[in-house]
């Protein structure tokens, strides 16, 4: 997955913090909402001007795209196709809607030639909101099969921004209401890198694993934290290829280093579902649109490994 021999992993040039975050106070609605906000950061980088982060740069796996002026990084909820997980569970949720119906049906007709029980009456209660229920998860699951494969990151370092989307899913109980589609775009210099140790749920079992995610605080209030993105994939590892990642990115931006290394490629989608779009005036900004193959191929292979 990182494309690291063994051991290159662990040349990381930046020290472990592992105390509090040392730049920000994190609001209550921000730790509710991404949990590994709640553990101390293993690393804690101010961007501008921090110099070296590991001492390869790697991009092999992350780079979806390439402009002129920008490249766009996939985001961790790339890493893992969903498509089975939301068909499975909406087969799941269809087959209990039709059981609960049926079994309401059952029993109103045998209600209607018997005396009503108090029993009766909380079966076919617990019955009737069961088939809601598994009707409210039907629903959601046919939502989420629409949501697309990625919420990629895009690096701009003509001018220096970062912009990015949030990741939002739909909601189980407002199922009338659109997904929203939130779009950020933050100073590279303002942002403060940090690495995270979290769990995650891998289909059979929980696992631990590292995290990178770039921060920025309110723009009134700088000392409070306000918009944070996850890049990179989760690694039960450590933070190494993440940082390997990141310096990449570093070199990108701030040494005017390639979009991709010798030998790498871009990174392809995992299910046929279209990633989120940046819209025109990002892309313009950007150079006009992403390289076509036939472009990129000389931007890397022009490129000392």
């Amino acid at each position: 997955m990182s494309g690291l021999e063994n051991g290159e992993v662990h040349e990381i040039l930046v020290p472990r913090w592992d105390k509090s975050d040392p730049d920000f106070d994190i609001p209550r609605a921000l730790l509710n909402t991404l949990g590994f906000l709640r553990s101390e950061p293993i690393r804690a980088v101010a961007v501008k001007g921090s110099g070296p982060v590991h001492a390869r740069a790697i991009g092999e796996g992350a780079i979806v795209e390439i402009y002129r002026d920008a490249i766009v990084v996939a985001s961790p909820f790339a890493a893992r196709d969903r498509g089975f997980f939301n068909k499975f569970g909406l087969a799941c949720s269809i087959l209990g809607f039709v059981g609960m119906a049926v079994f309401s049906y059952l029993t109103i007709s045998m209600m209607a030639h018997s005396i009503w029980e108090a029993f009766d009456i909380f079966g076919l209660l617990f019955l009737v909101c069961a088939a809601g229920l598994f009707l409210l998860a039907t629903i959601w699951f046919y939502r989420m099969l629409g949501l697309p494969s990625d919420w990629p990151i895009l690096f701009n370092r003509k001018t220096r921004q970062v912009t990015y989307f949030k990741v939002n899913f739909p909601s189980l109980f407002r199922f009338n209401r659109q997904v929203p589609v939130e779009m950020v775009t933050r100073p590279w210099d303002e942002a403060k890198l940090r690495t995270y140790r979290s769990t995650l749920f891998f289909g059979k079992t929980f696992r631990i694993v590292h995290q990178m995610a770039l921060l920025w605080g309110d723009p009134l209030k700088p000392e409070v934290l306000k918009d944070v993105v996850l890049i990179g994939d989760p690694d039960i590892v450590d933070d190494g290829w993440n940082l390997a990642l990141w310096e990449h990115i570093r070199q990108y931006m701030e040494e005017g280093g390639p979009p991709l290394r010798h030998g790498e490629t871009l990174r392809k989608p995992l299910n046929p579902k279209p990633p989120l779009q940046f819209p025109r005036d990002i892309r313009d900004a950007a150079g006009g649109g992403p390289l076509s193959v036939h472009e990129v191929d000389p931007l890397v292979h022009s490129t000392p490994r």
